[in-house]
């Protein structure tokens, strides 16, 4: 009867061994970039500004303005989108775009 505990005991010892982690790495230290859902930030502003089936860029360019605010470059910020959200006469989104922060995502049938 003590052979069947024995696997039990060695086995909880090499999982022990197996989990102990040394001190927790340190992340790199280089700039920040930034990848900003920018249809979920626009659905959202749009909701919570009483236009709730809206994908609002303001919402797109206050983000972006805050993290550039906040010492985060340009170039350093992505805002992924849909691009059969491009709308020419939307100010907003059209300085995005100029910006340069706007990645188009293919159209597709998913978000």
């Amino acid at each position: 009867s003590v052979a069947p505990t024995t696997p039990h005991v060695a086995a909880a010892a090499a999982v022990s061994s197996a989990i102990t982690l040394g001190p927790r790495p340190k992340p790199p230290r280089g700039r920040l970039l930034l990848v900003v859902d920018g249809a979920n930030v626009g659905f959202d502003f749009g909701g919570v500004n009483g236009q709730p089936n809206c994908c609002c860029a303001r919402g797109m360019w206050l983000c972006v303005q805050f993290w550039i605010s906040k010492g985060v470059a340009a170039s350093a910020i992505a805002v992924t989108l849909n691009e059969g959200r491009w709308d020419t006469s939307d100010a907003e989104l059209t300085a995005l775009d100029a910006l340069g922060v706007v990645c188009w995502a293919p159209t597709g049938k998913d978000d």
